[in-house]
């Protein structure tokens, strides 16, 4: 418990450090004379980097101590968003954003390797899930905060005070996080308790930690199906990112309320996030249903929601924002289906964290691809309707992937 605890307190701290930029943008698209296309470029270098770091740190993750690799995602990441509340160069600040985002790509996939050495098998779905709900509270943390300070302060604090928790976590994490549970033969166990020697060695041949690689990356990627579960995750990047970096300008855009007011009001987004999450993980656990099944419900549930926004966005904020609250919260408990449980199914080939990096890191290139786009589709005057449009394109190239995937059985 003390590690679920842990994990789930240092991984809402790091969206704290990261969704700050989504209500910080406007005031500093004021400040500092930018145009969308260049705030945008934050949005995209950040997700561009975070991808590719998830990509390699997931790889690292199944060979490297978890524990301080964490440990530098914390602190790094906290002194990027230090750094960034004191600098005013444009350069500089998209530089630090990047290396930002690379640090905060070592949390996830070493989070759910250190999960996987502390749970049982039978045990790691449902905390994982459980798990995922702590990127509501960071993303809650981060809306209210940002949106308190904003209010009263200049957007500079809105990365000095992030940062300096971020500095804090690290600190904390340094001196209580373990990898995982010890069990010296005389003494009993340290953290969970281990039920016998024969765990023991299915722990340490990767059926449960996935320690020990079973076969090459190549190998991997072709037999486990894991390309084509990446299609699959493609949507659930794009919108539920997107939503949170773009929603406090899209509701000011629409609805003219400044960014203080936007920032509250769509704290009602998190809240539902979390329902979303909680309603996937009881179909998951009590109700039975498989990812197939939950993820054509989710999809289709989207599809709808995406066009009561083309159609309803600018009629009422009751509709609109009452629509992209669900969209996010159907989102989120996708994501939490399939980049919280899915990977820890590679536990036998022994690359947990490497597939958690691989869906991540893909899921997390389109978000950057469409954010870049979501700039200079609002530069070039298009609207938010055809934004939308693009959504509904992304979902239907999920659900034909999903049909894919089940043919094949890989889900």
């Amino acid at each position: 418990m003390k590690m679920f605890i842990l994990c789930w307190i240092s991984y809402a701290n790091i969206y704290f450090g990261r969704m700050n930029l989504s209500v910080a943008q406007k005031l500093m698209q004021s400040d500092l004379s930018l145009s969308n296309t260049a705030i945008g470029g934050f949005s995209s270098l950040f997700f561009c980097v975070y991808a590719c770091g998830k990509l390699v740190n997931g790889y690292l993750g199944d060979k490297g101590n978890n524990k301080w690799l964490i440990f530098q995602g914390l602190l790094i990441s906290g002194l990027c968003n230090i750094l960034f509340g004191i600098v005013h160069n444009y350069y500089v600040l998209l530089a630090l954003w990047g290396l930002n985002g690379f640090f905060q790509s070592l949390m996830w996939c070493n989070i759910l390797k250190i999960i996987c050495s502390w749970y049982p098998p039978k045990q790691i779905s449902k905390v994982m899930i459980d798990l995922s709900t702590s990127m509501v509270a960071g993303t809650f943390l981060g809306l209210s905060g940002c949106g308190l300070l904003a209010a009263f302060l200049p957007w500079k604090y809105q990365f000095l005070i992030p940062g300096g928790i971020l500095v804090f976590n690290a600190a904390v994490w340094a001196g209580l996080a373990q990898n995982g549970p010890v069990c010296p033969q005389a003494d009993g166990c340290v953290g969970r308790e281990i039920a016998s020697e024969e765990e023991n060695m299915g722990a340490m041949n990767g059926e449960r930690t996935g320690y020990a690689p079973a076969i090459g990356i190549i190998k991997f990627l072709f037999t486990s199906g894991l390309i084509l579960v990446t299609l699959v995750c493609l949507p659930q990047g794009i919108v539920k990112d997107n939503v949170g970096v773009w929603g406090p300008t899209m509701v000011t855009d629409i609805y003219h309320f400044n960014v203080s007011q936007s920032s509250m009001i769509l704290l009602a987004i998190p809240v539902l996030n979390f329902l979303g999450i909680l309603v996937v993980g009881r179909l998951k656990e009590a109700g039975g249903l498989s990812t197939i099944r939950i993820s054509i419900c989710t999809l289709g549930i989207s599809l709808l929601l995406i066009l009561l926004l083309v159609f309803g966005m600018e009629a009422s904020p009751v509709i609109g924002i009452g629509a992209l609250g669900l969209l996010s919260a159907v989102m989120y408990g996708q994501n939490a289906l399939l980049l919280g449980a899915i990977p820890t199914q590679y536990a036998a080939y022994g690359r947990v964290s490497f597939a958690s990096g691989f869906l991540d890191c893909f899921s997390y290139i389109a978000t950057a691809g469409f954010s870049a786009l979501t700039g200079i589709m609002l530069d070039q005057k298009l609207g938010w309707q055809y934004i939308f449009l693009t959504w509904i394109g992304m979902i239907l190239l999920s659900i034909a992937a999903l049909i894919r995937c089940k043919k094949k059985m890989y889900l």
